[in-house]
């Protein structure tokens, strides 16, 4: 058993299981409060400079919450349309191997190969 068990309320509680759940806005959320630590990069010597690195977190934030709002909102309609017309078979987007060949070519020769 650990000694140092941390008691949660259940908005802490409830927060944590959240964040597990998406691991890319619990990314954003440390990097912005690093900024507000103790431990701030020595880098980081003015208010302009943690405004700046604050500004391009809380962007960042953003649009990591949109797309996980947008993949949400996608799979509730797709669900809702299922139960509608259970006839209709669901197919998955063939998008994989594209991003992976974008991902690989720096300069876009390797499809001539």
């Amino acid at each position: 058993m650990n000694k140092n068990k941390i008691n949660l309320n259940k908005k802490e509680s409830k927060l944590i299981e959240k964040l597990r759940k998406h691991p890319e806005l619990l990314e954003r959320f440390e990097a912005i409060m690093e900024l507000a630590g103790e431990d701030t990069d020595e880098r980081v010597k003015t208010a302009d400079q943690v405004e700046s690195l604050l500004i391009e977190e809380i962007r960042k934030l953003g649009n990591q919450t949109l797309c996980c709002w947008a993949e949400n909102a996608e799979e509730k309609v797709a669900q809702e349309v299922m139960k509608e017309h259970t006839g209709i078979k669901q197919r998955e987007k063939k998008t994989k191997v594209v991003d992976n060949i974008r991902r690989d070519s720096s300069d876009g020769t390797h499809m001539a190969k």
